[in-house]
């Protein structure tokens, strides 16, 4: 039985609008941003304001799912 969710992984196109919209809009708190290496992406890991879990931002490319993030 899941008893609870942990980590949930956000694809966006775009890491930094994501950033911006789940911390200034939403008031999630920033525990893990970290450069690859590669200067394309980073591990992005925020901590809701209300829930226990952690969000992690992917950048994939191609992909066609986004979160409203990218759009904003």
């Amino acid at each position: 039985m899941i008893r609870a969710i942990d980590i949930v992984t956000i694809p966006v196109r775009d890491q930094d609008a994501a950033l911006k919209f789940y911390t200034e809009k939403l008031g999630f708190k920033v525990a893990t941003n970290q450069d690859f290496g590669d200067g394309k992406q980073r591990w992005i890991e925020l901590l809701s304001p209300v829930l226990r879990a952690a969000s992690l931002f992917s950048r994939r490319r191609g992909l066609r799912i986004e979160s409203e993030a990218s759009n904003q």
